[in-house]
């Protein structure tokens, strides 16, 4: 492995691009900031040799996605694309840690795990354990802050009733005892827990025998749950109910999920067991009988076979406080990635590794007070620019505000014809053998959550309903316009319905400003300007804010691409020139 040292120049370069892209990013989507903290740690011990088998795992691609903005779908990683990322991942962290956004558990995982890795080269070794040591720091800390001293009163009662609870009868075993801890814990305080909490929650294990300050090592973990499995007082079953009791009910393969998306040793070698016992019966059974050994030694060579496979050194030490804290931290983040769509007229929520919530995040220095209303507008002159094409459309200028049709692995879903992209959330339409046509929700490409699609008459939409289509975001909401119809289709995730607009009974229709046909090419939806703009192919702009009237702007040149700062339009006209246009 190269060393990861990096000079002055080079730091501050990839801090400012890291900044740029990624700050507005990480302050509101929070649980995908921390799920990419644990991929970002996970990559920094990837060695070379190694490069082509975790090219094609989830973690790989969510990390380069985000820290490169392209996918490993159409390109070919080599060694130095995996340094340039390693770089980035570990001047990411250090970006959390600099700008305090992580948690309180989380600094606790995120020690834990970096100093877990299994990194050969010395100076890299140095450079991790100074971020460990660094976090140990903070989170040391939040002792001595106002805000981490509150403790949940309904917490002080759960431990005042804790002894008679009598959980060291009902889960004799110390590891079933604390996931028991673990999940009234979480039950009465589900976030935002602070330094005291996690110190109360220390204590609590201590209150059903368990020793909190314990040091134990992966293996030790392992060992002891397949050891407690095996345990006629347990068994998988009440196991597999306690490592999953808190997770989605509703969300299959629960553990699956788990292994592909939550980077934690600890976590994935609570779920792999499960997934082992259940998918590999055969595996273990062939091995027993080959090695003459048992059972629960069979299972514990495959996990650790497993384990080690992260990267990771089976014999690290940490405290068992520790190892609760990143269970607790990491059952919260389960709960986040993959929440079930809420059933509003807006994008759902995906299942997967993605948005709690899609936020549009635009450049803020070009925001203006107030929203742009096409009904009272005043429309400046066109003047010609001279800047370079990429003074105006840079490569990531404008994908918070459109729809870019990317290249991306659907599996399981036939017949895929249209894929677009907003803000890290994929949307993938498809039809059945039946020509039923279909929409699929994902954030990662493997987890999707499917809609059916029928109109406002129970008529099932099919493909050649909207073989020319375009398909956009607006206000949250998933929008077909229909060309054949001249009109914007809005769909609902509440009864799985696409609403015209303009009701076909309705006397209302598009109007435009200067009574012009209104018929388009191509859309831009700007959501933080409150406004779309269309363009056609008789060198006319439209501008809207309700799909219904139009303010109609003439140019003087075919618009090729378009992009809106919150005050003026810059165009790339047909002409090969740049045009600008201000509006008031």
């Amino acid at each position: 492995m190269t060393s990861l040292i990096m000079t002055p120049s080079e730091q501050t370069q990839i801090d400012t691009q890291l900044e740029d892209r990624l700050l507005g990013w990480v302050k509101s989507r929070s649980s995908e900031a921390e799920q990419l903290a644990l991929d970002a740690t996970r990559l920094l011990s990837c060695t070379s040799d190694r490069l082509e088998s975790i090219s094609r795992q989830g973690f790989f691609k969510r990390i380069w996605s985000r820290l490169t903005g392209a996918s490993t779908a159409n390109e070919r990683v080599n060694i130095n694309d995996l340094i340039r990322v390693q770089k980035n991942s570990l001047r990411y962290l250090n970006m959390l840690q600099e700008q305090e956004m992580l948690m309180a558990h989380s600094m606790l995982s995120l020690k834990n795990n970096l100093l877990a890795l299994n990194i050969q080269d010395k100076e890299t070794r140095n450079i991790v354990d100074l971020l460990a040591e660094e976090t140990q720091k903070s989170f040391e800390k939040l002792e001595n802050r106002v805000d981490q001293l509150e403790i949940s009163s309904n917490l002080q009662g759960w431990l005042l009733t804790l002894e008679e609870r009598e959980y060291d009868e009902k889960y004799p075993t110390e590891f079933m005892r604390l996931f028991r801890i673990i999940n009234d814990f979480y039950t009465i305080k589900d976030d935002n827990w602070n330094y005291n909490d996690l110190m109360f929650m220390r204590k609590a294990i201590r209150s059903v025998k368990i020793d909190s300050r314990k040091i134990i090592t992966l293996n030790f973990f392992i060992d002891n749950l397949i050891d407690e499995i095996q345990d006629n007082r347990v068994g998988i079953d009440l196991y597999n109910f306690l490592i999953s009791e808190l997770g989605p009910q509703s969300i299959e393969n629960y553990s699956l999920l788990v292994v592909d998306n939550i980077s934690s040793p600890v976590f994935i070698s609570m779920h792999r067991l499960k997934t082992q016992y259940t998918d590999r019966l055969d595996d273990i059974n062939e091995l027993k009988e080959e090695l003459k050994i048992s059972t629960a030694e069979a299972l514990k060579r495959l996990l650790r076979r497993s384990i080690s496979q992260l990267n990771v050194n089976l014999n690290y030490e940490f405290p068992l406080a520790d190892a609760a804290i990143e269970i607790l931290g990491c059952i919260r983040l389960a709960n986040r990635l993959f929440l079930v769509p809420d059933k509003t007229n807006a994008l759902p929520k995906t299942n997967a590794s993605s948005a709690e919530k899609i936020v549009i995040q635009p450049d803020k220095s070009a925001m203006i007070n107030s929203k742009i209303d096409p009904h009272n507008l005043t429309i400046g002159t066109w003047s010609v620019q001279n800047k370079s094409y990429y003074d105006y459309f840079p490569k990531n200028s404008y994908t918070w505000n459109t729809l870019d049709v990317i290249n991306v692995f659907c599996p399981d879903i036939p017949r895929v014809f249209d894929v677009k992209y907003i803000n890290n959330l994929i949307l993938a339409f498809y039809h059945t053998q039946y020509d039923k046509f279909y929409v699929s929700l994902s954030g990662d490409g493997y987890i999707w959550n499917h809609y059916r699609l029928i109109d406002d008459n129970n008529k099932h939409i099919t493909y050649s309903d909207i073989v020319d289509r375009i398909i956009f975001v607006f206000n949250d909401k998933l929008i077909i316009y229909l060309k054949s119809y001249n009109n914007f289709y809005y769909y609902s995730f509440d009864n799985y319905k696409f609403f015209p607009n303009i009701p076909s009974s309705s006397t209302e229709v598009i109007t435009t400003s200067d009574g012009s046909n209104f018929f388009i090419n191509k859309l831009y939806p700007f959501d933080d300007f409150n406004i779309i703009i269309a363009t056609n192919i008789k060198q006319s702009i439209f501008i809207s804010n309700d799909l219904i009237f139009w303010q109609v702007i003439h140019a003087p040149f075919d618009v090729i691409d378009l992009t809106f700062d919150g005050k003026k339009i810059i165009c790339n006209g047909s002409d090969e020139k740049y045009y600008s246009l201000d509006l008031y």
